[in-house]
């Protein structure tokens, strides 16, 4: 009968043990996910743009992520209208 006692007690430890494993689980940080800190990179393009013209200015991006592109004057007639896109 002592052993059915011992058996039993074994296997309460064993399931407490494991029920006490399992929670300790739920706070787990992946160390491997890197947050990057964004990188901000200037380039500044200048030139002429003729009326029904076109520019072009490749530029390189050597991590993905968020481009802002800018433009802060048109000149002579900053009234014109004019499109500005970047593509792949």
């Amino acid at each position: 009968m002592l052993w059915r006692w011992t058996r039993r007690l074994a296997l309460v430890v064993v399931i407490a043990v494991a029920a006490f494993a399992a929670s300790a689980c739920e706070d787990v940080k992946d160390y491997y996910t890197i947050d990057p800190t964004p990188v901000v990179y200037t380039e500044t393009f200048t030139g002429s743009l003729a009326p029904g013209g076109y520019n072009s200015h490749p530029f390189i991006v050597s991590v993905s992520g968020t481009v802002t592109m800018k433009l802060t004057s048109v000149a002579p007639d900053s009234a014109l209208q004019l499109g500005f896109d970047i593509g792949t």
